[in-house]
């Protein structure tokens, strides 16, 4: 979020010096779908507002479902004095009520909020949209976008938004691209400007641990300057800090107190016999490791054990996948390296349904057996209730279709059946098995 004040941007602190007093917050799950929250916090301030008083928030969030927006409706009793296009004093507060939703998937986040504050202390009131999309195509590597627009009662509008990219470089290292704009508008006085940013992150130590350069350089568009962007030069170190438990956290940081209880996966990722770079490989759910130019990758400090091995596809061409899965199970031995290698290849898909005529009209057969097999390769597959099927891991190649008499029903006898064969050196949608059907 963009704050519209003075010396901006401006990031409030966790806490004020001067303030004490107690919060009481917590939450309530009348169901898996639906949360309940709220917050009450006695502040005292004798230094600067020269007073104590209430703030706090309550909510309610519902959720339509897994991979489904979320929604919640928030109100809150605050301060405003850091996000108010106004110059609001430390007395400042709000009513605000403001209605989110959130879609949230393995790969992207999408977050809209709109919000209106009713401002106290003879301040105006404000209103306020908020739009983020951020996708996550693998790895360290993201785009996002966000815009943020602001009208209050005294006419003033600012509106900001922004968009960057991060995107692997060579090896561990990442470049970062992005462009910018604000934009103010008070009481007829406009001015605003252009920001550019450029950096430079790499992963360091162990996966997950990263450093990242970044510079904010602001330029003109035309218009008096706002000073909403500002020069910065910014330097980051941290960590995801993402384990599945506490007894994972020492792989994490690999301290040297327990080195025997540490092993190293290694292996290699291929495309046709040639090594696949830039791909993330994950352990036990965390990234560990990036893929040389070659394909090679090397983890250390992996807690000896099973563990699982998993390739990041998301930017594998739909066309593609893993052979045998993109999952290892593999066994880490204390001080010794163990082996986890994928191998990725195209597959055919092959999508249609099987019907059975009877007079002029075409009957689905559900539960009927359909073996694809090759000299390489047989699957079989069961019809759902309306009779279709899928395969979507064949190699491209010609293949015989076979239908199991016995998992039929019409009274189908296997002299019925006709003989298929498909060409699967592409994929093949919608293509319909006819039984017992008069060639026209």
């Amino acid at each position: 979020m963009y704050s519209f004040g003075e010396g901006l941007p401006y990031v409030p602190p966790l806490y004020i010096p001067t303030e004490r007093g107690a919060e009481f917050a917590g939450q309530f799950k009348p169901n898996e779908f639906a949360l309940l929250h709220g917050s009450l916090n006695y502040i005292i301030d004798e230094k600067i507002s020269g007073r104590a008083d209430f703030r706090g928030n309550a909510g309610f969030g519902y959720s339509l479902g897994s991979n489904r927006p979320y929604l919640r409706l928030n109100y809150s009793h605050n301060q405003i004095v850091f996000d108010s296009l106004s110059i609001a004093n430390s007395n400042s507060t709000s009513d605000g009520i403001s209605f989110s939703v959130i879609q949230n998937s393995f790969a992207e986040l999408i977050v809209l909020r709109v919000e209106h504050a009713f401002a106290g202390n003879n301040q105006p009131d404000r209103s306020q949209a908020f739009l983020n999309y951020r996708r996550l195509p693998g790895g360290d590597s993201f785009w996002d976008g966000s815009i943020v627009a602001q009208r209050d009662g005294l006419s003033n509008f600012g509106m900001t938004a922004e968009s960057s990219i991060q995107r692997p470089l060579r090896g561990r290292n990442y470049y970062l691209l992005g462009l910018g704009f604000a934009y103010e508008d008070r009481q007829g006085n406009r001015s605003g400007e252009g920001v550019a940013r450029f950096g430079i992150a790499r992963r360091i130590l162990q996966s997950g641990w990263s450093a990242r350069l970044e510079a904010r350089v602001p330029f003109p568009v035309g218009l008096d300057r706002s000073h909403l962007a500002r020069t910065q030069i910014a330097v980051e170190f941290g960590h995801s800090l993402s384990w599945d438990s506490l007894e994972s956290l020492p792989s994490v940081f690999g301290g040297p107190r327990l080195p025997k209880e540490f092993g190293i996966i290694e292996g290699i990722v291929t495309m046709e016999n040639v090594g696949v770079g830039g791909t993330t490989v994950l352990v036990n759910g965390v990234p560990r490791a990036v893929t040389k130019s070659d394909g090679s990758f090397r983890t250390k400090k992996i807690l000896a054990g099973t563990a699982i091995v998993t390739l990041d596809i998301r930017q594998l061409d739909p066309r593609y996948a893993v052979v045998g899965g993109f999952s290892r199970t593999v066994v880490v031995t204390s001080g010794l390296a163990s082996r986890a290698d994928f191998a990725i290849a195209r597959f055919s898909f092959f999508q249609g349904s099987v019907v059975v005529c009877e007079g002029h009209k075409l009957v689905p057969l559900g539960g009927a057996r359909i073996t694809l097999k090759s000299k390489d390769f047989s699957k079989t597959v069961t019809t759902s209730y309306i009779g279709g099927f899928q395969f979507d891991d064949a190699p491209p190649g010609i293949y015989d279709v076979v239908i199991e008499p016995g998992s039929l029903t019409h009274d189908i006898t296997p002299e019925m059946i006709p003989g298929f064969q498909m060409d699967l050196t592409e994929d093949v949608l919608g293509y319909v098995l006819k039984i017992h059907c008069e060639k026209k």
